[in-house]
């Protein structure tokens, strides 16, 4: 496997951790503070904190930053993951016109 990773350097792997002896003594950090794709907060002129504060409201709840402050940085890091790949994507969309251009 170390030359095959030598030999295709961008090659990504995924690491699956089937060790299940450990739940016990550390908390569960996949979780998200919204289930769904996230697509109502697509919203990219809006404070990721706003969000969060406005759903909790919504949901009756007191909002404290100490409190949520796991559940803000998730969104925001999904925010930012999501924005890097639609910014791939329309990369990719343009090289592929300008390909077929040349052609």
């Amino acid at each position: 496997m170390a030359n095959y990773e030598q030999s295709h350097p961008n090659q990504s792997y995924y690491y699956d951790d089937d060790d299940d002896d450990d739940d016990e003594k550390y908390p569960d950090l996949t979780h998200s503070l919204f289930d769904s794709d996230g697509d109502e907060f697509d919203d990219q002129t809006g404070s990721v904190i706003d969000l969060v504060r406005n759903a909790k409201e919504e949901d009756g709840e007191n909002f404290s930053l100490e409190d949520e402050i796991d559940h803000v940085a998730d969104l925001f890091i999904r925010r930012f993951h999501r924005q890097m790949r639609l910014q791939k994507q329309e990369s990719f969309k343009r090289y592929q016109e300008m390909l077929e251009r040349s052609v």
